[in-house]
């Protein structure tokens, strides 16, 4: 008998043999088949019992956790660019600055001298003989000279701009001449002058407002502009 036995085997040895003892007098009496089935049922469980080691029980197969469902992140939607409200008026783009009365490039004057000649609808003469010549001078800003100044309807002057700014003026007759103009408003910077033929209203006075224009044989103003620089 194995040492290893435990007190549970060894009592069931003891009534298996003397279940064996008691199949032996059955058989000795005559009764083969009942001690048979006695002694396969007395040794049964104690054989289980000595020589077999329990299996282990295999885990049950663990079903998976269901997973939560990925929630997607909300989108942030953009703001829409909130609309005006009925009535209200969009900001007006700035409207762009004025020319100044002098172009780009005009001669430059003492600030507040001169006087600003604003365009106004005069009389006109045409002159088909008009003509002026200029040529581009250096000068101390007080005079200007003119090459030639030719008119044939009669008296009249030759006025110095710079812009819309008159410097200066002097009368001249019917034919050709040169001229001298004297600047009342002195130059003080270089740049470009217009010298512009008039004819006379009869008071042999220049007023730029009231004086007839010449005009050449296209229609144009008889004008003529030049470099001045102040030395």
């Amino acid at each position: 008998m194995p040492r290893t036995m435990t007190r549970h085997a060894l009592r069931r040895y003891a009534v298996a043999s003397a279940v064996v003892a008691a199949t032996l007098v059955l058989a000795a009496c005559g009764g083969g088949d009942d001690a048979d089935a006695v002694a396969d049922d007395a040794f049964a469980p104690v054989t289980a019992a000595v020589g077999s080691t329990p299996e282990p029980a295999s885990p049950a197969p663990s079903s998976p956790a269901p997973s939560s469902p990925v929630q997607p992140s909300p989108v942030q939607a953009s703001p829409a660019p909130a609309s005006p409200a009925p009535g209200a008026s969009a900001a007006a783009s700035p409207a762009p600055a004025s020319p100044s009365p002098s172009g780009a490039g005009d001669a430059a004057v003492a600030p507040g001298t001169g006087t600003t000649v604003t365009p106004a609808p005069v009389p006109a003469l045409v002159d088909t003989q008009a003509e002026l010549e200029v040529e581009d001078q250096r000068g101390d800003g007080r005079s200007v000279r003119i090459e030639q100044a030719r008119t044939s309807r009669g008296s009249g002057h030759v006025a110095v701009f710079t812009g819309t700014t008159l410097l200066g003026s002097a009368a001249v007759t019917s034919g050709s001449q040169p001229v001298s103009i004297p600047l009342s408003t002195a130059v003080v910077g270089s740049g470009e002058l217009v010298a512009v033929l008039y004819g006379d209203d009869g008071d042999g006075t220049f007023d730029p407002t009231g004086d007839p224009l010449i005009l050449d044989e296209d229609g144009e103003r008889e004008d003529e502009d030049f470099d001045y620089r102040v030395s």
